[in-house]
């Protein structure tokens, strides 16, 4: 029995820890919609590709991480 609730604890950690993570990543991609929303979108250097394609694999990223929150 102990053995099952230390393996819980571990899990529920392990959880957590990803939880943030995923959080993180959501606050992060919020962050730079509303910066391209207010025109403060930074484009880096050397990257070839387009505003337009920036904002279609942060708004996938988004999807992603809100669908994977949601199933847990």
């Amino acid at each position: 029995m102990q053995d099952a609730c230390n393996d819980l604890e571990i899990e529920i950690s392990e959880l957590e820890k990803e939880s943030v993570t995923l959080l993180a990543d959501i606050k992060s991609t919020i962050g730079d919609l509303s910066d391209l929303r207010f025109g403060k979108f930074n484009r880096v250097s050397g990257v070839s590709s387009d505003l337009s394609q920036e904002v279609i694999k942060g708004l996938e990223r988004l999807e992603y991480l809100c669908n994977a929150v949601e199933k847990g």
